[in-house]
């Protein structure tokens, strides 16, 4: 089977030319805009295995970004969907122009359908890269699938004769590669997973075509050997997070007797120039803890960090270092709530930074200590009391039989409740009436 030349398509010619690069294009785009709605939400991925929880801002994120425990509790869409989602406009920005430079030189030589395949597979293998060296790290971004139609360029150009250095793809891979390893935050497993799988695939879609006994099948053999291989794919990267994160095997104790905090409380520390501000109340649960870091990380101002963390009467905790050095900032918060002997309580410590860095211990010592701080001597309840301020705390407006029939879609209704209802006047209530 011969190929067209390697060539770009250019200017209107480009949806002609390559029109898959286009749509993937677009696709990231609207869902980067998603992404952008949902980003005050905070989505807290309980994996139910033994790497616990983690928050992430953004319910798009939260419930489609790569995180290996979320995977080994049967989320595998993960692996894909991840691929569509980016952390920042300019994550999105470079990633869609590399797409848009090797799209529009690959699609065209090699057709629509080629490039697709291409394109999945490295998105699967950049996925297992990062289940294979990275497993516990949060991932988004079409980077993997954008390195395996750089690998892909490279053996098709091998087989053309083609110098890969003076085409220009060859320092832009290195370029990568380089950057992949030497700037933080960047997932090494992803890129170079999808670097192999594209370069892989691509190679054996070049046997294939070679061969008569193949071609004759038209694009079937093609179709269901990448098939396979994205399947597999998945299917490895399944198993693989499943060995690295086992289901926690029974639950744990339900605190009976516990100690919580009788209100909101609040208190800052300064600390060489960086200010910690510490909030702290009582929660019913699991969903009353992220509507609390929800609605506190909205009501900041440009915070550095907003760091979580929580205690539940079932014995559960939950903390996130948000971004700071690793055992730095989760962990002291759960150290003091613990230290006061504190269950059922949400906490936020925010940061702002002040220019000079405090080291890890300098970190612990002040998000540690502005908790510490705003739990001292706080009003604090047991037993009944406890329960009666729980009770409270979770209640909401209870709304019986609203009446939509001349209400458009997304109207707020506000309405009485039944007589006899109790009403928490320090809730805030929302009400979406949808038709």
């Amino acid at each position: 089977m011969s190929y067209r030349p390697m060539r770009a398509g250019a200017g209107s010619d480009m949806m002609q030319a390559a029109p898959l690069t286009v749509v993937l294009i677009a696709i990231n785009v609207l869902v980067y805009a998603l992404q952008a709605q949902s980003s005050d939400a905070v989505v807290l991925m309980d994996s139910g295995t033994t790497a616990g929880a983690q928050a992430v801002q953004g319910s798009v994120d939260g419930n489609f970004g790569l995180w290996g425990p979320m995977v080994a509790e049967g989320e595998w869409w993960r692996l894909l969907s991840s691929g569509f989602l980016h952390a920042s406009v300019l994550h999105l920005g470079s990633n869609m122009l590399a797409l848009y430079f090797i799209g529009r030189a690959l699609e065209p030589a090699l057709g629509t359908l080629r490039v697709g395949l291409i394109y999945f597979v490295s998105m699967a293998a950049g996925s297992l890269g990062v289940m294979v060296l990275e497993p516990d790290a949060f991932a988004v971004g079409a980077s993997g699938a954008i390195f395996g139609l750089m690998g892909a360029f490279v053996i098709i150009a091998r087989a053309r004769g083609i110098s890969i250095m003076q085409s220009g793809i060859g320092p832009v891979i290195l370029l990568n590669l380089a950057l992949t390893f030497t700037i933080p935050g960047i997932s090494k497993g992803g890129h170079i997973g999808g670097l192999i799988g594209g370069a892989a695939i691509a190679g054996l879609l070049i046997e294939i075509d070679k061969r008569r006994r193949f071609a004759r099948g038209g694009t079937a053999p093609i179709v269901a050997i990448s098939v396979a291989a994205f399947a597999g794919l998945l299917i490895v990267s399944i198993l693989l997070a499943r060995s690295k994160f086992p289901s926690v095997g029974s639950p744990v104790p339900v605190v009976d007797a516990f100690r919580t905090l009788a209100g909101r409380v609040t208190a800052e520390l300064e600390e060489r120039g960086s200010r910690f501000v510490a909030i702290a109340e009582p929660v019913l649960d699991r969903a009353g803890a992220e509507a609390f870091f929800a609605r506190e990380t909205r009501a900041q101002r440009n915070p550095t960090h907003v760091v979580p963390a929580f205690r539940l009467r079932d014995g559960t905790e939950f903390s996130s270092d948000a971004g700071e050095p690793a055992g730095s900032a989760g962990a002291p918060l759960l150290a003091a709530l613990a230290g006061a002997g504190l269950h059922v309580v949400a906490v936020v410590v925010v940061r702002w930074y002040g220019g000079t860095n405090l080291g890890v211990g300098g970190l612990v010592r002040a998000y540690g200590g502005a908790l510490a701080r705003a739990v001292e001597g706080a009003p604090a309840v047991r037993g009944e009391r406890a329960a009666e301020v729980l009770r409270q705390q979770g209640l909401r407006v209870a709304i019986a039989n609203v009446p939509v029939t001349d209400k458009p879609a997304g109207t707020v209704t506000r309405q009485q409740p039944p007589a006899g209802a109790p009403v928490a006047t320090t809730d805030v209530v929302s009400l979406e009436v949808n038709r």
